[in-house]
């Protein structure tokens, strides 16, 4: 809350509290104050009709700053008068105005006038002509008079440096430490910034709302174009064709469907999600399951780090401000502007508008009137998990996309990329799909409509174990069923929980919270190192049978999918080694995926490679689909040009295939002097 100006009686004429440099009839300027700057000046309003035309032509400001003024009383106004700078413009069209009595225009000039020799307008008043404005520079010290509260400010907040709009809502000199520091420490040298508190309409998980940010614009020497600093006014923006302020930041291809996109991820996408997403950009994340990583991530919230480099990503994700909230910060940073925990918006006029509170309640029903300024407020991210790297961060709507499949495209893809295991008959695959698309339908029936474990909430998740050999098929076939589903896949190994008991218990906790918030398939691959039989007299093992037991305890009381318990398995599917048959078609579904891509030298030399390859019988080894796949992934590498026109060779899919079987043959002879050696010694 600012101090100035203050209504009070003016103080006799002491040395302690200053000498009157100017006096006339309607106010006076004081001065010469010991406890001072010597610049300092206090401008007293003495006549009460200029009194009252100035607090009723600057109420909007009087009102956001929460200044108490009394109308029978002396009015001061303080340097570096703000309350004057701000209401500038409005001030000089009310000396001018008709409806201003003749005296209190004279009186209201002639302050402006003394005003305009201690604050030269020239010296921080943005021109109004093009050419002009372009050319205007300001000094460090008056920078804070171009950002006026409820103004509209232009700044980026992405990687790219696309232009994002904001609302100040106030700017003040700090004292602090620079933006990169990395501890706090005797020797800290801190620096003089301007902090500019500004804010934009953001999303909590359940509304909009105005979220306050905080823009830091280091001190500079001599003169600077607003437009090289970290922010700067919206009318001082160019855009492409010479377009200037708002309207040509709304025409950047950053804005194209604002409005449309953020409904399309916030309101309608409120979890548990409807549809898939996809994610291709830029990301930086907040780990998960790392309790360090996050520690530290905790500390740049609250200090104000650098947080690390941006990284390009591609996969699935899904969006949940509620859960980021609650697991890893508690502010909604947008890219590098972090939140202003000081300042809380106001409903002053100049903050909120009748117009703005009406659209904000609107947008939610979908039929939000047409307002370029609130539109322009939306941020352009929205916060979540990305499914592969387990992070959370923040996610740029341009760059998100809704995976919307029909049912048959899902499974003609399906059919060309999965091979299913021996033994499993399309009965089965077709009842495993229902089991998992039909689970959260079932589970959401009243308790009467359906069955239920005698405790309640009890044994409601669906299990599949997945069981069988290595590279055999067992993961593609769970993220086929939850790209068949509908349904996000979480997947998590036991590298995620680790066997630390208590930090495991709250990961695994963790884990099944987050996969039921999002109706999610839950994954935990490579499960057999917990599900193994457990440890009965060797204590190292006791950390392990303590999260199985909580393992366990988890999977009777989630609703989501997709742990494999002993007697809790409601399906479980063989995925032995593949016979010839499957391999020969593995190899064919590599080979034509291949072909779809164009990276095929000769398509039909290749073909007849691989007929050759599975029919020769003196192969002492069938191929998994992994090692397969392996194969094929080398070729890529060893294909590889710098002009990027990659194409692959029977010669390169042969090198990579004598590597593969040279290491299947040394793997296989170790394996069997081990057990030859075993046999030895048991004897």
């Amino acid at each position: 809350m600012e101090t100035e100006p203050k209504a009070r009686t003016p103080p006799s004429k002491t040395p302690e509290q200053g000498n009157v440099l100017f006096e006339s009839s309607w106010f006076q300027i004081w001065g010469d104050f010991w406890h001072k700057s010597d610049d300092y000046r206090v401008v007293k309003i003495l006549d009460q009709d200029l009194r009252s035309c100035i607090i009723q032509t600057t109420s909007a400001y009087i009102a956001h700053s929460g200044i108490q003024v009394r109308w029978d009383a002396v009015l001061a106004i303080e340097s570096p008068f703000k309350l004057l700078v701000y209401s500038y413009d409005d001030l000089e069209s009310a000396a001018v105005s008709v409806s201003t009595a003749s005296e209190v225009a004279k009186g209201l000039r002639s302050l402006l006038d003394e005003a305009n020799k201690l604050q030269n307008p020239a010296s921080w008043k943005i021109p109004e002509e093009i050419e002009n404005a372009r050319n205007f520079h300001v000094e460090f010290d008056l920078l804070w008079a171009i950002f006026k509260p409820g103004s509209l400010i232009v700044s980026s907040c992405e990687p790219s440096k696309h232009p994002q709009i904001f609302k100040v809502h106030q700017a003040r000199y700090k004292d602090r430490p620079p933006m990169d520091y990395q501890f706090y420490g005797m020797g800290l040298v801190k620096k003089r910034a301007l902090l500019i508190h500004a804010w934009a309409w953001d999303w909590n998980g359940s509304e909009l709302f105005r979220n306050m940010f905080e823009i830091q614009i280091e001190a500079y020497t001599g003169q600077k174009s607003p437009t090289e600093l970290s922010c700067y006014p919206a009318t001082l923006y160019l855009g492409s064709g010479n377009k200037r302020g708002i309207s040509a930041v709304y025409e950047s291809a950053i804005y194209q469907n604002r409005k449309e996109n953020y409904v399309k991820y916030t309101f309608q996408q409120k979890p548990p999600a409807q549809k898939l997403l996809r994610y291709s950009g830029e990301f930086r994340g907040i780990p998960a399951l790392s309790e360090e990583r996050l520690f530290l991530m905790r500390e740049a919230d609250t200090k104000g780090f650098k947080e690390l480099p941006y990284a390009k990503v591609d996969e699935d994700i899904v969006l949940d401000t509620v859960n980021y909230l609650r697991k890893t910060l508690s502010t909604l940073w947008l890219g590098d502007i972090r939140v202003a925990r000081e300042s809380i918006p106001c409903h002053c006029p100049l903050c909120l508008s009748d117009e703005a509170i009406l659209w904000v309640e609107s947008i939610e029903k979908g039929n939000a009137p047409f307002s370029v300024e609130n539109e322009l407020l939306l941020t352009p991210r929205v916060v979540g998990f990305a499914l592969n790297r387990k992070e959370w961060g923040q996610f740029w709507l341009n760059n998100i996309e809704v995976v919307n499949k029909s049912e048959g495209a899902v499974r003609e893809s399906r059919g060309k990329d999965l091979i299913l295991p021996v033994g499993m008959n399309e009965d089965e695959e077709r009842h495993i799909y229902a089991m998992v698309n039909n689970h959260s339908r079932a589970m959401a029936r009243p308790r009467s409509q359906r069955l239920m474990d005698v405790i309640g909430k009890k044994g409601e998740s669906l299990i599949l174990l997945f069981h069988g050999y290595s590279g055999t098929g067992k993961t593609l076939y769970a993220e086929s069923l939850a790209k068949n589903s509908g349904k996000p896949l979480f997947k998590v190994g036991t590298s995620d929980i680790g066997f630390i008991g208590p930090r495991a218990e709250r990961d695994l906790k963790t884990i099944f919270e987050l996969a039921e918030a999002w109706n999610a398939i839950l994954l935990i691959d490579e499960a057999d190192v917990l599900l193994d039989a457990r440890g009965k007299d060797n204590e190292s093992l006791v950390s392990k049978n303590a999260l199985v037991s909580v393992l366990l305890r988890e999977v009777e009381y989630f609703k989501a999918f997709d742990p494999a318990i002993l007697s809790r398995i409601h399906h479980a599917v063989n995925f032995g080694e593949p016979d010839s048959n499957q391999e020969e078609r593995i190899w064919k579904m590599w080979l034509d995926r291949l072909h779809r891509q164009g990276l095929c030298d000769d398509y039909a030399d290749l073909k007849n490679w691989v007929d050759d390859t599975v029919s020769d019988t003196r192969r002492p080894h069938l191929l998994s689909g992994r090692e397969i796949r392996n194969i094929f992934i080398v070729a890529q590498m060893l294909a590889e040009k710098e002009d990027g026109d990659i194409k692959i060779t029977r010669a390169q899919v042969n090198s990579a295939y004598k590597y593969k079987k040279d290491f299947r043959h040394d793997t296989e002879k170790m394996r069997t002097e081990a057990k030859t050696l075993l046999a030895d010694r048991k004897r």
